[in-house]
């Protein structure tokens, strides 16, 4: 289950969102797409759940996004934006 890292400082701008990690000091700079995400993580979510959630919402195939969505995922929590808690 991945989790959003509480003390996370978070801008959030028409179509996209600025999150400042404090573990590397880095400024991530959101897409939309990437906005809706790291949203839909919420107070923990699985990450086929969030793969499913996510192309509903946007009306595509789980299979279309799922890798693009795990690099996400894989960025967020390298920079300690999110959390992986098994």
């Amino acid at each position: 289950m991945i989790k959003k890292t509480s003390g996370v400082f978070i801008q959030s701008f028409t179509s996209q969102t600025i999150i400042h990690s404090p573990r590397t000091g880095n400024n991530i700079f959101l897409n939309e797409t990437a906005s809706a995400i790291y949203h839909a993580v919420g107070d923990g979510i699985y990450i086929e759940n969030l793969i499913v959630g996510i192309a509903s919402e946007y009306n595509v195939a789980p299979e279309d996004i799922k890798n693009d969505i795990y690099k996400t995922v894989e960025l967020l929590l390298s920079e300690g934006i999110l959390i992986d808690e098994l």
